[in-house]
């Protein structure tokens, strides 16, 4: 991952659990390593291979530091990513990592607090399908509720399962 200088705090804006009571990412995951990501679950690429490389790293990690990362997605396509839909999609790679969803409004604040673009929207096609641009990167936060390095799309299962330890140990350079 690329190192972030100086760090970031965890976002202040209030999202919305998959049960529809309100999540604050601070509180919820205070001194916890936290990987924070924005996608949607119609996502035909990037999300699914994304989610199943980190629940595959956390799986190979057994017990030891890093394996019980809280994972949080973001449901960026408020339109189809229903809590119903996310919990659903998150399920078919591990079932402990957090849905989260909330207004377009509070999911571009949350990325902004990140420096990450807000999602885009393309047009409709004839079938009503469209695609969701999105940030396509993984934002850890290590214990010490900072965020010290973001991953980017296409890292691989062998990388995490090496940075997660180190990361949930505070270790980030």
């Amino acid at each position: 991952g690329s190192l972030v200088s100086p760090p970031l705090a965890k976002p202040t804006v209030r999202l919305t659990a998959l049960d529809g009571t309100p999540y604050d990412i601070r509180t919820e995951t205070k001194g916890q390593l936290t990987l924070l990501f924005f996608g949607y679950t119609s996502c035909p690429d990037i999300c699914p291979v994304y989610l199943n490389t980190l629940a595959r790293a956390q799986a190979s990690l057994g017990g030891s530091p890093g394996s019980r990362a809280k994972v949080l997605f973001v449901g960026v396509d408020t339109k189809r990513d229903t809590p119903k839909a996310i919990r659903k999609f998150l399920d078919a790679f591990d079932e402990s990592f957090i849905g989260l969803t909330g207004s377009p409004t509070a999911i571009a604040d949350a990325a902004a607090e990140l420096h990450l673009p807000a999602p885009t929207f393309e047009e409709p096609d004839a079938k009503g399908n469209y695609v969701v641009g999105h940030p396509s990167q993984v934002t850890v936060f290590t214990p010490d509720d900072k965020a010290h390095r973001i991953y980017p799309y296409g890292v691989r299962q062998a990388a995490w399962v090496h940075d997660l330890p180190l990361l949930a140990e505070g270790r980030y350079r």
